[in-house]
């Protein structure tokens, strides 16, 4: 049997790319290594999936693909999510800095997401493993762990291999680059500062607090914490994404009162 299209991985993004092609006519057959589908989505915000946020916009993204974000956001909006979230009678709440988490635990989301694709006709095939992909008259041809699969379109929706705890690879990367698309090299994003044991401060392990971080001309205010191996916290982790080694980071520890 020909598919429309063979979507390699399962977690949101080809979960989202099944569901949405199924229900435009399209057939589609779904592989993933893992024994159920979104393994990330599942463990994200402390188990209770950390959605999307109210004040959601192009200028969070870190790319050098410009136009991207826009385009992104137009067609997958914070009203298209809570609306997906409403279809699936999936409650949801509103934190602190707009964040979106759903008020039950995100694994529901993930089966409610595996059940549209299903219903729309989508096959989810779990447990198997891809090998060498071909393209040959019109057709990829991708060798998994039972067998081929043939279809005119192919996807890559295999993420990064940022969290190899819950199943990450590099193996969509590869592929990618092996087909002449042009891969940029990964870098930690969203990450904590380490720093010496013989830091100052390196004794308040434990404790939060406002705080005002600037880095790149750009400046987050939010909660910052101290670890035991340096800091994080919201505000850290979002100037690690603009953070340059080398460069100046500024910290600010009581923003709300002049020097």
């Amino acid at each position: 049997m020909i598919r429309d299209a063979i979507i390699l991985g399962a977690g949101a993004a080809g979960l989202m790319c099944a569901m949405t092609a199924g229900r435009r006519g399209f057939s589609c057959a779904v592989i993933d290594h893992s024994p159920v589908a979104g393994r990330k989505v599942r463990l994200a915000g402390g188990g209770k999936g950390n959605v999307t946020n109210r004040y959601i916009s192009p200028e969070w993204y870190v790319g050098t693909q410009k136009g991207f974000p826009d385009t992104l956001l137009k067609r997958c909006s914070t009203d298209f999510v809570l609306s997906m979230l409403a279809s699936f009678g999936i409650e949801w709440e509103e934190r602190e800095y707009g964040q979106i988490f759903c008020t039950v635990q995100a694994a529901r989301l993930v089966e409610s997401m595996a059940a549209a694709c299903r219903n729309a006709g989508a096959e989810l095939l779990f447990n198997r493993t891809f090998g060498e992909i071909r393209h040959e008259g019109g057709l990829f041809s991708v060798e998994t762990s039972e067998g081929t699969l043939q279809a005119p379109r192919l996807v890559i929706a295999t993420g990064s291999p940022a969290w190899p705890a819950c199943g990450a690879t590099d193996g969509g990367m590869r592929l990618a680059r092996q087909w002449g698309h042009k891969v940029v090299p990964v870098r930690p994003v969203l990450a904590p500062l380490l720093l010496p044991e013989s830091w100052h401060l390196h004794g308040l392990a434990g404790v939060s607090l406002p705080a005002a971080v600037s880095v790149g001309g750009r400046t987050f205010r939010y909660p910052l914490l101290f670890t035991h191996k340096g800091l994080s916290g919201p505000a850290i982790l979002q100037a690690s994404c603009f953070w340059r080694q080398g460069e100046a980071l500024h910290i600010d520890f009581l923003p709300d009162h002049p020097a």
